[in-house]
């Protein structure tokens, strides 16, 4: 007695089919994409191989697939509305304060208030701050006049002096 196995039939969707029917794969590529984006036309002329990440670039280059922003996102911590209250602060909260109210980082708030995050949220969006350059004349001062521990004389009473973060100090204390 013989046995016989019969191989399962497999299914393929029509582009598919047409792309290996008619188009040449020299590079073999495991997918096939439409390229005006419509997954009804199946016309040869509409067809190319591709791999997964030209598939998806397509997608996002031609609108067919959009990343989800502000609230709509995955990892979104925050609504939109949360952001708004945290751009249009009328309360004059810091953003420490902003940021342990609503449980994210202070770099988090600031993102939103100068408009990197929560883009659609609207809201009153506040230019970044520029950070400024301080001249060698005053980095060579700083270090001149730094003592490790003193009040005046140390990064917190040097960075009052100077109107910076007393972090900005440290960094310019050590740096070569």
């Amino acid at each position: 007695m013989t046995i016989q196995f019969r191989r399962p039939r497999k299914s393929l969707p029509v582009h598919r089919l047409v792309a290996l029917a008619f188009i040449l794969n020299p590079l073999n590529k495991p997918e096939v994409n439409h390229i005006d984006g419509n997954p009804q036309n199946n016309h040869v002329s509409n067809l190319e191989w591709a791999t997964r990440s030209e598939n998806e670039q397509h997608a996002f280059d031609t609108g067919l697939q959009v990343v989800p922003t502000s609230e709509k996102h995955h990892l979104s911590k925050l609504t939109d509305e949360q952001a708004r209250y945290i751009r249009d602060n009328s309360d004059g909260l810091t953003g420490r304060v902003l940021a342990r109210m609503f449980d994210v980082s202070p770099q988090t708030i600031s993102a939103i208030q100068i408009g990197k995050a929560y883009k659609d949220a609207g809201g009153t969006i506040r230019e970044a701050q520029k950070r400024s350059v301080i001249p060698n004349s005053v980095r060579n001062e700083i270090r001149r006049l730094s003592v490790k521990g003193s009040r005046e004389f140390g990064s917190y009473g040097l960075a009052g002096k100077y109107g910076v973060v007393s972090s900005t100090i440290i960094k310019i204390i050590h740096e070569k």
